[in-house]
């Protein structure tokens, strides 16, 4: 069916590992700017949106370096 969107599944894991750390959106966004130039000398520009997307459905499986600084930030 033309312009028929895919189902989207919330990804109850990050928004429960966001809330569990106290975090806003806005926060998990500021954070992962800063530990991407920290760590990896990349300046993204991770915004509450972008985390707001991910935790959605809007993008179903962030992009391999989003996922692996989401995975250094929870560790």
């Amino acid at each position: 069916m033309a312009g028929a969107s895919a189902a989207r599944t919330q990804n109850s894991a990050l928004i429960g590992l966001r809330e569990d750390a106290g975090l806003s959106q806005e926060d998990l966004a500021e954070e992962l700017n800063a530990l991407a130039g920290r760590k990896h000398k990349k300046y993204p520009n991770v915004t509450k949106k972008t985390v707001g997307r991910w935790e959605c459905g809007e993008v179903a499986w962030p992009q391999p370096f989003y996922r692996r600084l989401l995975a250094e930030f929870f560790d």
